[in-house]
């Protein structure tokens, strides 16, 4: 990786959190997800808010560092320009993000993964 500008990956990591805190106040959206999820305020105080942070943070941090470095420019891989590459890449990319958004997704909604 050459230079990469730290203060942009800090930036794009913190802009979900103030997202998620304007979205899910209880003066904006806060009370409809609620009542759409069938949880109570008691229910939240009982929620390891801690960890709920620490994951958004890490996996914030996570998609940004991804993102920066998965930016290739066209022609950049040459005899790596055909489809099955390009399938494998799109394969590769909704996995990681997809898992990122499902697992934090699961903890916003107070949920558990079902073994």
């Amino acid at each position: 990786m050459e230079q990469t500008n730290l203060l942009s990956i800090v930036i794009s990591s913190v802009i979900p959190l103030v997202i998620g805190l304007i979205y899910y106040n209880k003066y904006l959206f806060g009370k409809a997800w609620m009542n759409s999820l069938g949880i109570t305020e008691e229910d939240l105080e009982k929620s390891s808010k801690l960890l709920i942070l620490d994951l958004s943070i890490i996996m914030s941090f996570q998609l940004s560092i991804f993102l920066l470095n998965f930016n290739i420019s066209e022609g950049q891989e040459d005899e790596f320009d055909n489809f099955a590459h390009g399938a494998w890449h799109e394969f590769f990319v909704s996995f990681v993000v997809g898992m990122q958004f499902y697992l934090l997704a699961d903890y916003l909604n107070l949920k558990r993964l079902k073994t």
